[in-house]
């Protein structure tokens, strides 16, 4: 019993890091057992965040002063061996599952399980910010970044990147759904408090500059994301506006590289500013570091938009698909929001295609 109060405290104290593993093991067996097409070859993207967890735990153990040596390999073996079992486990058990050759007739229950968990474990992932950080950073993460995370998702619905349709909750005036915009707390959230495990281990990350650290927190999320996406995709959690074609853009596993850009631009520039006012600005009240954060997201959202068309005009070209349907997103007016698709999924969407808006 006193085994099993350990092992929960140990859960609930890292829930974060725990989260990139559940989403992870999760993601891992519905490669194979919810898509239409079973595709281990994408599965191997679980190597990405599983390795971004296990080297967490390999920082955090590092920091521990508390532990000798020999007792911090140990701690550390059990978790890699505990963790990669329960991975063998999800694989093992998603064949036998299979519920993708009747797809889409399960597409709309798994969109409701999606909602719900995605809001369940914001509430959750919030509950340890309030718990561990106190009140104040809560309304950073789950305040500021949240409003952030809000304009960027339904932003990119708006302007026809891509589509988040037959999802049963909106929010009035937004064109993305309640669960993917939630869903960028937590990513925010998480993404920092795993670089700040990784900076108590490795000081040669925890003594570089600001704008490092914008960077660092930038690569754990696009290794959150690199798994998330291409299952999302296959799925038809979202759809890319069909501009996007394998003649015009590199792909990383059936997604353009455009959402990675996209990401890595997103998590920077806001990862940035948050740590030029943590590590710059440490005289000032947490409150007055929040306040300085929402004043600057418009300046936030401008750089990471200059960034962003700046690289994927490098990489696709001026003329290419990014900048086409950015293009057209001012020809008509630059809309402030799109009217989501309700209802289910049909038939002729089965393949994750979306119409494109020109």
């Amino acid at each position: 019993m006193n085994r099993i109060k350990l092992i929960i405290a140990e859960i609930w104290k890292h829930l974060p890091a725990w989260f990139v593993f559940y989403i992870t093991t999760y993601t891992l067996f519905g490669y194979i057992a919810l898509l239409k097409h079973p595709r281990p070859d994408y599965a191997m993207t679980f190597l990405f965040p599983y390795g971004l967890f296990l080297f967490y735990y390999y920082a955090r153990l590092k920091a521990d002063s508390s532990l000798e040596a020999k007792s911090r390999v140990r701690n550390y073996l059990v978790i890699a061996g505990i963790t990669s079992a329960i991975l063998a486990v999800a694989v093992a058990a998603a064949r036998p599952v299979r519920l993708g050759p009747d797809w889409p007739s399960h597409f709309d229950r798994a969109v409701t399980y999606y909602e719900i968990s995605n809001i369940l474990w914001t509430l959750l992932i919030a509950g340890h910010c309030l718990a561990f950080q106190g009140w104040r950073k809560f309304l950073l993460f789950f305040g500021v970044a949240f409003l952030y995370g809000m304009i960027l998702e339904s932003s990119g619905v708006t302007m026809g990147f891509f589509f988040e349709d037959h999802y049963h909750l909106y929010i009035p005036g937004f064109s993305a759904p309640v669960a993917t915009m939630f869903g960028w707390s937590t990513v925010f959230y998480p993404c920092v408090f795993i670089l700040e495990g990784i900076r108590g281990g490795i000081p040669r990350i925890r003594n570089r500059s600001f704008a490092w650290q914008g960077f660092f927190v930038a690569i754990v999320a696009v290794l959150f994301d690199s798994l998330i996406d291409p299952f999302a995709t296959d799925f038809g959690l979202w759809t890319w506006n069909r501009a996007y074609n394998h003649q015009n853009s590199f792909y990383w596993f059936g997604v353009p590289l455009a959402n990675f850009v996209s990401w890595f631009t997103a998590v920077f520039t806001f990862g940035a500013a948050y740590y030029y006012f943590e590590l710059k600005k440490t005289g000032w009240e947490q409150m007055k570091r929040n306040a300085a954060m929402l004043c600057s997201l418009p300046l936030v959202l401008l750089a990471a938009g200059i960034i962003e068309f700046s690289s994927l005009g490098l990489i696709e070209g001026f003329h290419g698909p990014s900048w086409t349907i950015l293009k057209q997103y001012v020809r008509d007016g630059m809309p402030l929001t799109r009217p989501p698709i309700k209802g289910k999924m049909q038939e002729s969407h089965c393949e994750g295609e979306q119409d494109v808006m020109f």
